[in-house]
């Protein structure tokens, strides 16, 4: 159960960076092109990263790439 909510989580935020994205007028001017990248990573307790053990919750962030537009 604890997996279908962390996924539900994970889509909500993933859909607010895309909405997020898509919806600044500012920044749309200056970018050529926006892409979003999923990142796998690893969630570990203090006590796991001071002993270095690997064995954490692995996760899904993502990350926002804005391209600039090339001025001629």
């Amino acid at each position: 159960m604890r997996l279908f909510q962390f996924s539900r989580v994970n889509f909500l935020v993933f859909a607010f960076v895309i909405l997020g994205g898509l919806s600044t007028k500012s920044s749309s001017a200056q970018v050529a092109r926006t892409e979003v990248h999923p990142i796998q990573t690893t969630t570990v307790t203090d006590q796991q990263f001071l002993t270095g053990a690997k064995d954490g919750k692995p996760t899904t962030i993502a990350a926002v790439l804005r391209i600039p537009r090339r001025d001629r």
